[in-house]
């Protein structure tokens, strides 16, 4: 069984971060579509080689989908740009956005699951191919640094 290594917390400010000069009035987006992304999170450590492969073949025989799992991708990082955003200035971060990582949270936790590994067991995914599974890391990070209680210390 495969089982994907530990996803570093803050794998979600990276995501955040894809957007350049986010506050300006003329940021700079760098990942922009679900083929994107998949090189993205294959860059980062999130994918493996096959399983982006798995995934960029998924995307090709189903690009509608593909996009609208991008459209949610990017949604997702702008609401969790916003909420850690908030979190640095301590304000309270605005409920819809909330809504979409808690949203995003529940389908994520869906496909979540214990893996035996080397040292015991960890969490891996679902092996089952889905378009949306670029999603689960970036959400579970965000779930797991807001949690944090040295998140403060993380962030600010």
């Amino acid at each position: 069984m495969n089982v994907p290594p530990a996803v570093p917390e803050e794998v979600c400010l990276a995501f955040a971060n894809t957007v350049h000069w986010h506050a300006s009035d003329h940021p700079l987006e760098m990942v922009r579509s679900y083929a994107e992304l998949l090189a993205w999170e294959k860059e980062v450590g999130l994918l493996s080689a096959p399983e982006a492969a798995q995934l960029a073949e998924l995307a090709a025989a189903q690009p509608s989908a593909a996009a609208e799992v991008w459209r949610r991708a990017a949604a997702l990082r702008e609401a969790g740009y916003r909420v850690f955003v908030a979190q640095i200035a301590g304000e309270v971060a605005a409920p819809g956005d909330l809504a979409l990582l808690n949203t995003e949270l529940a389908a994520a936790l869906a496909h979540a699951e214990l893996q035996p590994g080397a040292a015991g067991f960890g969490w891996g995914w679902a092996s089952a191919p889905r378009l949306e599974r670029v999603l689960w890391p970036i959400v579970r990070s965000a779930a797991t640094l807001l949690t944090d209680s040295a998140l403060p210390e993380r962030v600010g």
